[in-house]
């Protein structure tokens, strides 16, 4: 439930305070749009209805209000969209003249962050210590120090793990190695390596069925780690198979190797950067990079934690900075032993030793609200979406914001802790639960504002009244200190009351629920 703020100079009112996006120029300004699909059009995101949605026919796309005159507009708000899902990401920007627009500011969700992970399903085997997939996600291959042996399952549905059978194909490495913990392959599925933590060598295969390891041949090239990591844990192949990146558990170091011949190991050159994780873990167990390079990832089996490191030069890690994310899966595992994304970042995969896989969704297409402090007056405003995916958007705001001017207190319960799931438990004849269905889920909670002037209840805040009374409205409680933003609704009148206190001020408690994203 993103807010992303973009301050020009201070605002009036804090941004401790809420803002509740209520009043929107969609109601009255005319809307242009650059393409939609049958079924999906562009005004179907002017009405506050969750069900239905624009979708453009291509990207990119813009969504457009025009207005006779300038506006003032402080926020703009997205809900029931399928941004994070479609890898899509979208910028509010402005005009005066309807030709040259200016970005105010953006946000993208093509996932890849660890800040909204949820869990999947599961996959267990006999020994894992490092994973792969085909490129479209029909294959899933296994490498385990039990076995030796590097074994291919298939996936009847392409990026569930839930959906993986048992090994169709398997080829052993014990001949080379009894210590297999790194596994990858050529993007086109041609070369297969292992990398060894006993012997401290990467080693290449050949395949002549791409993807299929039954067709593996003998070893066709090794390179020597051993001088910068006696115990290899992981590896990983920048996108062209021109940099080979390797950490293990003696060094607390990614090392990266630079390839003079794509793909082949065997003009793997000397070390030529190296970034040290021993902060976050003394024993890494698995590396990944995001397809851009600009960011790398590495679980650990001390920490049981997945961290996130962000590079200012693609695959660069001599770049590297500090970690600016933390996901623990200790509630999956005890000994995380290696990790894998998906292509486009919305899946992430963590194996520990149990023996199982973990899948964890990364996607979020839950609200977002932009906040522009103080403001801007401009006739012009629209959203850009951009992306591999068209996605769908059903519901968008634009305007000036209600800023309360008191701070919330103690005893709110915070919506995006607030879940409301309705539960329907089902049991044998005998009485013997055998599980559980969600009928329905969403968030609900209350917010109490006291100590009001009755200026700012009869002129501001009774306008918002007024508008919750047929239309639901985004809210902020707190953006400057935690970035949820919520769509929700009432089902009862607001209605503020005296306090008895000095200078008439008063109170208002408002009760809402909200559009569930979980």
């Amino acid at each position: 439930m993103p807010v992303i703020i973009e301050t020009g100079f201070s605002p009036s009112r804090p941004l401790t305070h809420a803002r509740i996006g209520h009043a929107t120029i969609t109601r009255t300004g005319t809307l242009v749009a650059s393409g939609e699909q049958a079924g999906f059009e562009a005004d179907s995101a002017l009405n506050p209805l969750t069900y239905e949605a624009w979708k453009p026919d291509a990207l990119p796309a813009t969504w457009r209000i025009a207005e006779p005159a300038k506006v003032r507009v402080d926020y703009i708000a997205i809900a029931a969209h399928t941004l994070g899902s479609d890898g899509a990401s979208v910028k509010p920007q402005w005009s005066d003249d309807d030709a040259a627009w200016n970005d105010i500011a953006g946000v993208v969700f093509p996932s890849w962050s660890l800040s909204n992970v949820t869990v999947e399903g599961i996959f267990q085997t006999a020994s894992i210590n490092a994973i792969f997939f085909k490129e479209d996600g029909t294959k899933l291959y296994v490498v385990g120090s039990n076995t030796d042996r590097v074994d291919q399952h298939p996936l009847t549905t392409p990026w569930d793990i839930s959906t993986a059978g048992a090994a169709e194909e398997n080829f052993s490495v014990a001949g080379e190695e009894t210590q297999p913990e790194g596994l990858s392959f050529k993007s086109d599925g041609t070369k297969m390596y292992v990398v060894g933590g006993g012997s401290g060598q990467v080693r290449q295969y050949p395949l002549t069925g791409a993807w299929d390891i039954s067709t593996a041949g003998a070893v066709e090239a090794s390179f020597d780690v051993a001088t910068e990591e006696a115990n290899p844990s992981a590896m990983f192949f920048k996108s062209d198979g021109t940099k080979l990146f390797i950490t293990g558990t003696v060094s607390d170091t990614v090392h990266q190797y630079p390839l003079t011949g794509a793909w082949d190991i065997a003009t793997a050159g000397a070390v030529e950067e190296t970034f040290s994780v021993a902060t976050e873990d003394i024993t890494p167990r698995g590396i990944s990079f995001k397809s851009d390079g600009l960011t790398l990832y590495m679980t650990g089996s001390v920490s049981v934690k997945v961290h996130q490191y962000p590079l200012t030069t693609a695959w660069d890690i001599s770049t590297a900075g500090a970690v600016e994310e933390s996901f623990s899966v200790s509630r999956e595992h005890t000994d995380p032993q290696c990790i894998f994304f998906k292509a486009d970042g919305g899946k992430m995969y963590v194996g520990g030793s149990a023996p199982k896989i973990q899948q964890y969704s990364l996607v979020d297409d839950s609200p977002i609200m932009f906040l522009i402090t103080p403001g801007l007056m401009h006739r012009y405003w629209r959203i850009e979406v951009t992306g591999p995916t068209p996605p769908s958007i059903g519901v968008v705001f634009m305007g000036a914001a209600l800023a309360m001017p008191r701070p919330i207190y103690g005893g709110h319960s915070p919506i995006d802790l607030s879940r409301q799931t309705v539960i329907r438990p089902q049991r044998s004849e005998g009485g013997q639960w055998i599980g559980r269905s969600i009928v329905r889920s969403g968030f609900g909670t209350s917010f109490d504002w006291q100590h009001l002037t009755p200026a700012f209840v009869r002129d501001e805040l009774d306008l918002f009244i007024e508008d919750a009374r047929r239309f639901p409205f985004f809210l902020a409680w707190r953006p400057s200190t935690f970035a949820v933003a919520a769509y929700v609704w009432t089902s009862q009148d607001i209605q503020p009351s005296n306090m008895g206190v000095g200078k008439g001020l008063m109170a208002v408690s408002l009760s809402v629920e909200g559009l569930g994203v979980d």
